[in-house]
Formats: structure tokens, C-alpha cells, sequence
């Protein structure tokens, strides 16, 4: 059921709120994208790695993420949506 503000109209705020989840997941998720864009230029040199070293960091944060995921559920129910939503000001960070 939507919501009206006080005048009866419908608002778009819960556009907002949806333009605003989707640019800060896109970020997340560009973030994880750096250690693959630096790996030539900066990493690899700095480091003396080689492209196995890469295969190696990349698969265990593949699978810790994966793992942690399966109590990300549990966490967010206990946590409760609006809190997790509201980022890491919940932690007092």
C-alpha cells in the first residue's frame, strides 16, 4: 500500500531511496574491481608477485566472501533492515 504526505499526494521518495541502493551497490561493487585494475602497474612490480599470487588472493577472498554470506542472512534478520541499511554508523564508526 502506498503512502501519501499530508496533502494526499504520492511522493517519490521511495525513488530515491532506490537510485540511492543501487548507486552505493554499484560502488561496492566497483570497489572489489581496483586490486584487478592496479595489478600490472602498481601491485605486481611493488610486491614481485606473479600471476599466480593473484589466482590465490582472488580465490580466498571468493571463497570468504561466499562463507560469509551464508550468515549474512541470519545477521541481517537479527540485526533488523533499517539498521543494516544505515551503514557503519550502527558500529559507532
Amino acid at each position: 500500500m502506498q503512502q501519501a504526505n499530508g496533502n494526499g499526494k504520492m511522493t517519490n521518495y521511495r525513488w530515491t531511496m532506490v537510485i540511492l541502493l543501487f548507486v552505493a551497490t554499484t560502488i561496492n561493487y566497483l570497489d572489489r574491481q581496483v586490486l584487478s585494475l592496479t595489478w600490472d602497474e602498481f601491485i605486481k612490480p611493488e610486491f614481485h608477485w606473479n600471476e599466480d599470487h593473484y589466482g590465490t588472493i582472488t580465490s580466498i577472498f571468493s571463497i570468504v566472501y561466499a562463507i560469509s554470506m551464508l550468515f549474512a542472512g541470519r545477521f541481517v534478520d537479527w540485526l533488523g533492515t533499517k539498521k543494516d541499511f544505515s551503514g557503519p554508523s550502527v558500529f559507532g564508526r
